[in-house]
Order: structure tokens, then sequence, then C-alpha cells
């Protein structure tokens, strides 16, 4: 049997608990997973309050926290939220898991907008979920910036981040490189920049 956990905010929590819980709250998860969701973020954030020092901390040192804690979904939604800026070598190395899922649920008019473009450009389920769900979601996280925010510039300078990162490979820059093609058409159909 596992011990209680408040599945509200008490006096004793982070500042940002309130807000997590709310978030956790609406995804509609078992009581279970909410409950290791929050016991989760309340252990991290006992041990690491501030979460912009933890996010100055090395890329393997926050991936080993990450592992061991099963805090990836708080620390994603800080991210999304803007209550933190992430480098882009974390983000880079870092399966997303369910950050898109949270990216969606925070910003649902945008995600309804590039899966409806990715379906008037004709593309497959792959392609679409590659260019929405991973390229789109690294972009928001990497740039702190919603869809209707972004800029080609943004789509570029992001590319020479890529192309400059030593943690990524010659065959995952190749994939990003497509998959930021792939925005920038998206981005386009969506009337957010001018043609790639």
């Amino acid at each position: 049997m596992t011990a209680a956990v408040a599945r509200y905010a008490t006096a004793a929590d982070h500042d940002l608990l309130g807000d997590y819980i709310a978030f956790c709250g609406d995804l509609g998860v078992s009581d279970r997973a909410l409950r290791d969701r929050l016991r989760a973020a309340r252990r991290f954030l006992a041990v690491h309050p501030d979460l912009a020092g933890w996010m100055r901390r090395p890329v393997p040192a926050r991936l080993t926290d990450l592992r061991r804690t099963g805090v990836w979904p708080l620390v994603g939604w800080v991210i999304l939220t803007g209550h933190v800026t992430a480098d882009l070598e974390l983000l880079l190395v870092k399966d997303f898991g369910t950050l898109g899922e949270a990216a969606e649920r925070l910003m649902p008019a945008d995600f309804a907008d590039a899966h409806a473009a990715a379906d008037r450009l004709g593309w497959s389920p792959t392609w679409a979920r590659s260019i929405v769900r991973e390229a789109l979601v690294l972009t928001i996280a990497a740039t702190g910036r919603t869809l209707r925010q972004l800029t080609a510039a943004d789509l570029n300078a992001l590319g020479d981040q890529i192309a400059a990162c030593p943690l990524v490979t010659d065959a995952a820059r190749k994939r990003h490189r497509a998959q930021l093609f792939g925005l920038a058409q998206l981005l386009f159909e969506c009337r957010v920049i001018d043609a790639p």
C-alpha cells in the first residue's frame, strides 16, 4: 500500500504545485497515476526548489535525476508554461514522452490548427505526428513561444543550434532538418510565416 498523497496544494508545497495539480487533475489520468505524479513532484521540488538553478546543472546529471525521480511530466509542464527555460541540449536528448500531450492540453487551439493544417497538406499520420508532436513541441519548448508567435527566424536559429549541438548525431541532425522544413510548411499553411 502506498502512502496518502494530497491531491491539492498544501501550505508546505512549492508555489508551482497548485497550478501543476490543477493541470494534472484535468488530464483524466487514473487516481494512482495522479498520486504518483504528485508524489514525484513534491519530492523533487523539496530537493530542487530552484528549478532555474536545476536547469543549469549538466545535462547528464539532469537526465539521471529525471530517470530516477519520474518527474519529467512536471519538468515538461514548467517548460511549456514558461516557468523555466529549457536548454536545447536537454530537449534534444530527452525522450519527450508526455510532453506532446501536455503541449496539446495547454494550447488546444494552436494544436487543433496544426492538426488541421497537416490534414490539408495531405500528410500521412506518421509524418503529421512527427511534425506536430515532435518538431512543433520542440520548437515551442526551445523558444518559449506559442505556434502563433513563431517566426521563420526562430526556425532558422533552432536549425543552426541543432547543427552546432555536439550531442546530436548526424542521423538525428538530418531528421531534425527535415522536421524543421516540414514545420515551416505547416506554419505557412497556418498563415504564421511567409512561404518557406
